[in-house]
């Protein structure tokens, strides 16, 4: 790890919404080799984790010995010099940020308390979370990427480094905040999968509606909005997607197939199937080992 390329991540403007306040981030920072970096101080926050070497951290005159895995903050205004061992330097990844007025309240109060726990630790040092190396690792690789939606992803892992880094600092007590209920109609269509999933062979339309809670035309109207097609049709769809995976992987008879996937009567069951497809199912067979046919 003491090979690993420095980093500094300081143009890139991210801001977390934090609860009611908002995470600046000026730097981010990766030093491979630490050896010495005279007393400085900052006006925000500092988190650094040591992943890797051994040193020492002098904060208001007393010296912190810093091993791999540690973690340790310093607050504004609070000076500390750091000094890696000669023969094993530490390597260190570094957020600097500073707190802003301008998040949201709602739903924001977990964050708060969060945060009044960061603001009551000028400086802490201890154990890390086990993953903050591998959400470093990842920051780094979407940064250099850029593949699409990697802003985000960075603003995503470092809120939750984040989290888990103040977490760190003192016991917090269980989360009291519940997750927002599905409403009826998300409800139903979960349930709707479920069923399908499971009964697709011998689906009943009577059956599901008393699940569900409906009468047969209330439910069909469910289907044509979630999936724009009736129940028949969906029933239908599963049916024939399975026949396909069959005439593809397997050597069974036409006649099997139709059985083995809900259809009482053959003759029914390729009509349907050339409907779908445009052929039939044995010259689909064929076609699909010859890779001129994907399964939809």
């Amino acid at each position: 790890t003491g090979t690993m390329p420095s980093i500094l991540l300081d143009d890139m403007d991210i801001k977390l919404p934090f609860g009611s306040r908002r995470l600046n981030i000026l730097c981010l920072r990766r030093e491979p080799e630490i050896r010495e970096i005279p007393s400085h101080t900052h006006s925000g926050f500092e988190l650094h984790y040591n992943y890797t070497g051994h040193g020492w951290v002098d904060v208001a005159g007393k010296r912190h010995e810093i091993n791999p895995g540690m973690l340790y903050i310093t607050g504004p205004d609070v000076f500390h010099a750091q000094h890696g061992d000669p023969l094993d330097p530490m390597g260190e990844e570094c957020i600097n940020l500073e707190l802003q007025t301008g998040g949201s309240r709602q739903n924001g109060q977990e964050l708060d308390q969060l945060m009044e726990t960061l603001l009551a630790n000028r400086f802490w040092i201890g154990p890390a979370s086990p993953d903050l190396f591998t959400r470093f690792e990842c920051i780094w690789d979407e940064a250099a990427r850029h593949a699409p939606g990697y802003l985000d992803v960075i603003r995503n892992e470092l809120t939750v480094l984040l989290i888990h880094t103040i977490r760190s600092l003192a016991v917090q007590p269980p989360s009291a905040q519940q997750p927002r209920r599905k409403d009826i109609n998300d409800e139903r269509r979960l349930r709707v999968d479920l069923y399908l999933d499971k009964h697709w062979r011998q689906a009943d339309v009577h059956v599901l509606a008393r699940n569900v809670g409906m009468t047969e035309r209330q439910l069909n109207r469910v289907f044509h909005a979630y999936f724009g097609m009736s129940f028949t049709e969906r029933v239908l769809a599963f049916r024939l997607h399975e026949a396909m995976r069959l005439l593809q992987d397997s050597d069974k008879p036409i006649h099997a197939i139709a059985e083995a996937t809900g259809f009482t009567d053959s003759g029914y069951f390729c009509r349907q199937f050339r409907r779908k497809t445009g052929i039939a199912p044995s010259a689909w067979r064929t076609a699909s080992r010859d890779g001129s046919t994907i399964i939809r």
